[in-house]
């Protein structure tokens, strides 16, 4: 298959960490690389940039080859017009907003600097400060400092490491909104360097998840939540109803495939690939559960019921969160999140009894990495 994206890089290293990634992203896109410290997420956005060089690689953007170690090619950074923003903002103390923005324009007549100055001032909410210095700046202001002197000189690709974790949640969720508005106007690749998974959720089109530097899996947000392909990648983003069980058997006709989870039989979407009485994990994702009271079961739903008592009980507006305790067994615990407009309004009480309906294409099955 020919690969059309607008930015393709695959990268092979030992040290400093062992690298093994490969991303792909398209003009006016946003790919979010998630991780933990260490992963290898920052060393990516280094080695587009040109400032490391990774002992194997290929990187591409457009028709324009900035690294092939094959050939012994590398592209210096200079040339390759990258707008990068540094999770501390790396703005020069001593200099004025203005001049900061500057020192990526001196390759232009003093006049077009100004010029251009003023309308990333006004495009990034910064009207009047141009002559302040970074101390008198808040974090917001410096990080929206740091992203018009990155777009200054018309980048083909915009990296940001961390670019929001060093602002409050208020701030952030303005530069969210700002973020977005810029990548419909700009129509350049953007990689955004988090730890946040609900970060990525909300802001990109695209993740690519890094552990140990190697990309384990990649895709839509919501599709690489709801449908983690390894029990490392569902435990790196923090997922609820992570669960063992036991493939029991197949059931062709039905396509079908029966799971012993802890004494309750499970059906799920049809996985030939896994090996009756072997280890499994399983995983659904909180929204995707229904509950009504036991006793008020509904027939008509395609699923597996479970019945339990409730433990807990949350409300996180809009959504309900209920953990149940299935079987009366306190290692056997679901957790539910909902936002039925009756649970809002009256949640459940610990202590009543509940039934779960599990739908069988919710459910994501992963081998036991033994």
């Amino acid at each position: 298959m020919i690969d059309t994206s607008v930015l393709t890089a695959r990268l092979f290293d030992r040290n400093p960490i062992p690298l093994e990634a490969e991303i792909s992203c398209n003009a006016g896109e946003i790919l979010a690389l998630v991780g933990p410290s260490g992963s290898g997420k920052t060393t990516v956005l280094r080695s587009i940039a040109g400032l490391w060089k990774p002992r194997d690689g290929f990187i591409r953007c457009k028709d324009e080859i900035w690294l092939d170690t094959a050939s012994k090619f590398h592209l210096p950074t200079h040339r390759r017009h990258v707008g990068m923003v540094f999770q501390n903002y790396a703005l020069f103390p001593h200099m004025s907003v203005g001049q900061n923005i500057m020192m990526s324009l001196r390759h232009l007549p003093t006049a077009l600097q100004r010029n251009k100055v003023a309308d990333l001032l006004s495009s990034l909410h910064l009207e009047g400060l141009g002559d302040r210095k970074p101390w008198q700046l808040s974090g917001g202001q410096k990080q929206r400092v740091a992203i018009a002197r990155a777009l200054a000189r018309d980048p083909k690709v915009l990296l940001l490491d961390e670019p929001f974790s060093a602002v409050d949640k208020v701030v952030r969720n303005q530069l969210y909104e700002e973020l977005l508005e810029l990548r419909r106007s700009l129509e350049v690749p953007i990689l955004i360097v988090t730890h946040d998974f609900e970060e990525a959720l909300l802001l990109a089109d695209k993740v690519v998840v890094l552990h140990h530097g190697k990309t384990l899996q990649n895709g839509p947000p919501r599709q690489v939540f709801t449908k983690p392909e390894s029990i490392t990648v569902a435990a790196l983003l923090g997922a609820r109803n992570l669960l063992g069980g036991k493939v029991i058997e197949h059931r062709l006709q039905a396509r079908k495939t029966i799971i012993d989870w802890d004494g309750t039989l499970l059906a799920v979407a049809l996985r030939e690939d896994l090996e009756k009485g072997k280890r499994v994990w399983w995983h659904v994702p909180p929204g995707e559960l229904s509950i009504h009271p036991t006793g008020h079961e509904c027939p008509w739903l395609n699923g597996n019921s479970v019945t339990g008592i409730i433990r807990q009980s949350t409300a996180l507006s809009p959504l309900v969160r209920v953990m149940l305790q299935v079987d009366g067994r306190k290692e056997k615990v679901l957790c539910i999140e909902t936002a039925h407009p009756s649970l809002r309004q009256s949640p459940p009480e610990p202590g009543q009894a509940l039934t779960v309906n599990i739908p069988e294409n919710a459910i994501q099955l992963m081998k036991h990495e033994e």
